[in-house]
């Protein structure tokens, strides 16, 4: 294949030489899980299953992220995603929200939004599923498209004194049409995602974590494993921030077209 295509969000833009990759949509997608999963996290840490929700039922949450994507043979290339969301609890145990991000990759002009309505549900004091639907719309000069997909997750959470764990086991498919030259493609993914996080609590409110996570799709080259470690700093009792690096540490893409990839991210929540 003497051309590869570079992904910017679900964007395809074909260079002389690079590499294939998703990696900001990836990203996307991973930022709105990891957040959901916090947010509901949060409350399945503080309140007994069954129990009404807490106090301050509402809660806003969001992130800003750069990535970075390195082809072999090519500039370094970046993209900025950002992500806001909103979810409410419900009742005893369900909580409804919804999430908008944007991507903007500047060097090839292209950006891409995406909206994703989701609802949880606890099922034990650690254990709880999330459900979500991902529409999504993209650009670029001479390309345009849109996209649509939905995941499903168990996730737990666990306390040990001041450790906790965390893990996610998501099932995920998505389907989108990219327009160029007054022909359209369309195509379609299987994604199958394992997450673990470890942290620690070391008081005045700081937190350390690491975490991996694994990915396969249904696709060629499609393997990843990417390797996580971050800080979040309590402000308040319902509000925090963090920062985060995230890095590809394995994928089965042959090496004379391997690349990296490199997630700096900040976040905020705040429970009312």
């Amino acid at each position: 294949m003497n051309s590869k295509i570079v992904k910017s969000g679900l964007v395809a833009v074909a260079l002389a030489s690079g590499s294939v990759c998703a990696d900001t949509q990836d990203e996307v997608n991973k930022q709105v899980a990891k957040l959901i999963g916090d947010a509901v996290s949060t409350r399945v840490s503080t309140t007994v299953a069954g129990e009404p929700g807490l106090k301050a039922p509402n809660n806003v949450w969001g992130s800003y992220s750069r990535l970075y994507v390195d082809p072999r043979g090519e500039s370094r290339i970046g993209t900025d995603i950002s992500v806001v969301g909103y979810d409410r609890d419900l009742g005893k145990d369900w909580t409804v929200g919804v999430a908008l991000s944007y991507n903007d990759t500047s060097r090839f002009h292209s950006h891409g939004w995406d909206l994703s309505p989701y609802v949880a549900y606890r099922f034990t004091n650690s254990i709880f599923g999330v459900a979500r639907a991902d529409f999504t719309t993209f650009g670029a000069p001479g390309i345009s498209g849109h996209g649509n997909g939905g995941a499903a997750s168990i996730n737990g959470a666990h306390n040990f004194g001041n450790l906790y764990a965390k893990w996610r086991l998501e099932m995920g498919a998505s389907e989108f049409d990219s327009r160029s030259g007054g022909i359209t493609t369309t195509s379609s993914s299987t994604k199958y995602i394992g997450d673990g996080e470890v942290g620690y609590r070391f008081g005045w409110g700081l937190t350390g974590y690491a975490g991996l996570q694994v990915s396969d799709t249904n696709r060629e080259d499609s393997y990843a494993t990417y390797a996580r470690i971050g800080l979040e700093k309590e402000l308040a009792k319902d509000a925090a921030v963090s920062v985060k690096y995230e890095r590809k540490i394995d994928d089965d893409v042959p090496s004379d077209s391997r690349y990296s990839v490199d997630v700096f991210t900040i976040a905020a929540r705040f429970r009312f």
